[in-house]
């Protein structure tokens, strides 16, 4: 499987975290999240937190983060729920999963609060990557900013698109294959409407 399309299977089903509610905490990194100011995304920080923290240390910044699991296209990962507002934020382990059919005797996977994310999700249009484009941002905001140099995915259904001028972000798009075709075949990201917006963007911890 390529690397988009494992990335693709992480982001297809993500509709947020699957506990109730969402992540608050009465002080801290957390307060930047309640205060409505965009976060910055870049692969050293998510906002106020580390990216290669230990889910524990980010508990500790957001004491009321709940674990929980996060879907893919076939299996449930590990995670930590830091999501507030309308800003949906899981740092995940995908090292611990489940399938998710034909799997009933396989207990949820538990996070390892001693270890740091494999990856974080992000949905919501409460943060901006580099160079200031919107966490909701259209495929031609990406493309002024980050050219279309890059590959994608569609073999899960929607498109995931990874840019060469943004390493380590994938982005999933919402469009599907029925727009574009088996884009991960022709490669032509020309395809992708411009007005195509992001749904969720998958940071991979360095």
């Amino acid at each position: 499987m390529s690397l988009a399309a494992a990335v693709a299977s992480i982001v297809l089903a993500l509709g947020g975290p699957t506990a109730q509610g969402t992540a608050a905490a009465t002080a801290g990194p957390c307060d930047v999240l309640r205060s409505g100011i965009a976060l910055q995304l870049d692969l050293r920080r998510i906002g106020p937190f580390p990216a290669a923290a230990t889910l524990d240390s980010l508990r500790r910044l957001c004491p009321s983060a709940q674990p929980t699991m996060g879907h893919g296209f076939e299996t449930g990962w590990a995670a930590l729920d830091l999501s507030i507002g309308g800003l949906g934020i899981l740092a995940g382990q995908n090292w611990l999963h489940k399938p998710l059919v034909d799997a009933p005797e396989v207990p949820d996977p538990v996070v390892d609060w001693s270890r740091a994310p494999s990856h974080w999700v992000v949905r919501g249009c409460g943060a901006l990557l580099p160079r200031g484009v919107s966490s909701c941002g259209t495929w031609a905001d990406l493309t002024a900013a980050f050219g279309a140099v890059g590959s994608a995915d569609a073999s899960f259904g929607p498109v995931v698109v990874s840019l060469a001028e943004l390493p380590g972000f994938s982005l999933e798009l919402d469009v599907t294959d029925e727009t574009v075709g088996s884009i991960e075949v022709h490669g032509h990201l020309t395809r992708i409407p411009p007005t195509a917006r992001v749904v969720a963007i998958v940071i991979a911890t360095p």
